[in-house]
């Protein structure tokens, strides 16, 4: 019998084992599930398996023909291994970890619900054919535990400190070097890219240092690269505020992890920061592309302490209400009991 509404449910979580981003997401996941009563079982390929995942999902069901089935199951993002649990008939939940979509003959009827973390990928896989109803948009969770206020170890010295998270072309890191004259009061860290060893060979590195020298703010431009992610919280702790300038695309964890660190975040307002910030309570979010408005923004975070405190208060608060993992898995279990009870309709004979 499948799990009432309110009873325990048995969870088949299906993951690469393998690290990185999407791993810390299930792990986090799976430990929120269980933190609720719920029984999650993480399972992962065979080294044999890695290059045929549909065998790897045929494993899985023939597994569970013998030893019974899971309540439910939860994929990420592997369209071949999918396919091949599908054929189970076991409520089958999908979580889409990548920005593009998929292609439309390894997910279309493949899942029973499609978990999203962006409008972006829900309209994506409303092109591919997948109704609305079978699409959730859940964002990622963070670890209010881990990231949290604190005592700051990492001095920035006596400027204020501007942190950005990430180093890719379209992260608008320009925009930001370009406000730099306009902010003698602060100095810019970005954090992200190769490690650093390798920054003086990377390209992008290269075009943002060069942009800095011909504006003469070298000197308040440091780039960290890759940071371990064991120092991200007292990275996040050194900062004033946190900005962001991506204007499409990606994901908000970097933003969840500086508001539950109690930092504010100002930057270009996009779906994932009005998603995530409150502008005015938690930050300061300005239209895409305004070099000035963002300027302008982060002079009125830096200018003063109080407010700076103030949403500082108000982004933690945020971050423990909306994005800490037990309540992302509470989201996520609703959308396994609405796979349940869809799976079970479909089975159930129809009265005439």
């Amino acid at each position: 019998m499948r799990a009432g509404n309110h009873s325990r449910m048995r969870i088949a979580m299906i993951s690469a084992g393998r690290a990185g981003r999407q791993e810390q997401y299930v792990a986090q996941l799976t430990r929120a599930l269980t933190g609720l009563g719920h029984q999650a079982t993480r399972h992962t390929p065979r080294a044999s398996e890695v290059a045929d995942l549909g065998r790897f999902g045929k494993r899985l069901a023939a597994r569970w023909a013998d030893e019974g089935a899971p309540d439910v199951v939860h994929v990420h993002s592997w369209m071949d291994c999918a396919v091949a649990l599908a054929a189970t008939r076991l409520p089958l939940v999908m979580t889409a970890h990548s920005v593009d979509p998929i292609p439309q003959d390894a997910v279309c009827g493949a899942a029973d619900h499609v978990i999203v973390q962006n409008g972006r990928q829900a309209d994506g896989f409303g092109r591919l054919g997948v109704e609305e109803d079978r699409i959730s948009i859940i964002p990622s969770g963070v670890d209010t535990d881990r990231f949290q206020p604190g005592h700051v170890d990492i001095q920035s010295g006596p400027l204020h400190r501007i942190l950005a998270v990430g180093l890719t072309p379209g992260d608008g890191l320009f925009s930001l070097i370009r406000a730099l004259p306009q902010l003698p009061e602060a100095e810019l860290t970005i954090a992200g890219g190769p490690e650093r060893g390798r920054l003086t060979t990377d390209p992008l590195v290269q075009r943002l240092i060069a942009l800095a020298k011909d504006l003469w703010v070298e000197n308040r431009l440091l780039m960290l690269g890759q940071v371990p992610r064991d120092r991200m919280p007292a990275l996040y702790r050194s900062a004033d505020a946190m900005v962001t300038v991506r204007t499409s695309g990606g994901f908000s964890s970097a933003m969840q992890e500086a508001m539950a660190c109690g930092v504010p975040v100002v930057g270009y307002s996009s779906e994932n920061a009005q998603r995530t910030v409150v502008s005015g309570r938690t930050g300061l979010l300005t239209p895409a592309g305004d070099i000035f408005a963002l300027t302008q923004a982060l002079s009125c975070a830096l200018s003063d302490r109080m407010t700076r405190v103030h949403w500082g208060n108000a982004a933690r608060r945020r971050a423990e209400e909306q994005f800490s993992w037990p309540r992302i898995a509470g989201q996520v279990t609703r959308v396994y009991r609405a796979a349940v009870a869809s799976t079970q309709a479909h089975k159930s004979p129809v009265n005439t």
